[in-house]
């Protein structure tokens, strides 16, 4: 009986039992302000760290050992897929640290493991480290019809899977008509929804025409002429009074070259 009871109060049970009570003692006196308090101190937590190797950042967790960590968001990375979360400290088959053992007795001997956040306990700190695969890259390539007629943005080397805009834009005297090649329609902006291939694409413009009049007041009827911008205008004949009784002396607006 003296046995038991030694063994009930022993050393090792009171002590947290102690540290408790101290705790509370201090918490109602005041000494220890209630924020500061907390039963976590007494058992100690397992960190997990994630290693987003390269990713953007993805904060540690600190679980109760034995427990399952959740699964964070999925880091993200230019240029890469994200493949999951690996353990890779089992490289050495003498590493006996305690998640080695247990991966290895109930899921067989692995030097690197794919994290299974559903089956896989932690039982003390360790880092997973973020695996990614390179995405594809492809050329996207864009022309116009007539020199110096337009521009085209958006061209240029995109990851597989990227969004992105082609948009055409008509110089002084140009509109644009259409898209040709690797695009269609008549909208200058072209949206392409997630590349998987190179693209070659062509944004067509045509000249803008423009019609010139021409009132004699009076003289002879000089018939209007219509050309497309840039183009050179012919001679314009002179116009003549019915009588004779007025000469022609020019345009009160210099008649363009083109």
């Amino acid at each position: 009986m003296k046995n038991n009871i030694k063994s009930f109060f022993s050393f090792k049970r009171l002590l947290p039992l102690a540290l408790i009570f101290s705790m509370l003692t201090q918490l109602v006196i005041g000494v220890v302000p209630a924020s500061a308090f907390s039963f976590g101190d007494l058992f100690p937590k397992n960190v997990v760290t994630f290693d987003s190797n390269g990713g953007t950042s993805i904060l540690s967790s600190a679980v109760t050992p034995g427990s399952f960590v959740a699964r964070p968001v999925d880091p993200t990375r230019v240029g890469f897929s994200f493949d999951g979360w690996h353990y890779d400290a089992c490289t050495s088959i003498w590493n006996l640290n305690p998640v080695c053992s247990y991966l290895r007795n109930h899921f067989g001997f692995h030097t690197v493991y794919d994290w299974d956040f559903a089956h896989y306990p932690v039982l003390t700190d360790l880092t997973l480290e973020a695996q990614w695969t390179p995405l594809a890259q492809y050329t996207v390539s864009a022309a116009v019809n007539i020199t110096d007629s337009g521009t085209v943005s958006g061209a240029g080397v995109y990851y597989a899977g990227d969004d992105f805009n082609l948009v055409a834009t008509p110089d002084i005297g140009y509109s644009f008509e259409n898209w040709t090649g690797g695009c269609s329609g008549v909208s200058s902006t072209y949206h392409v929804d997630n590349i998987a291939a190179n693209m070659s694409c062509t944004a067509n413009f045509t000249a803008n025409q423009y019609t010139i009049t021409f009132n004699t007041s009076g003289g002879s009827t000089i018939a209007p002429i219509t050309q497309s911008y840039g183009t050179s205008i012919a001679a314009i004949a002179t116009p003549t009074w019915i009588n004779g009784s007025h000469v022609f002396i020019g345009w009160n607006k210099a008649v363009p070259l083109t």
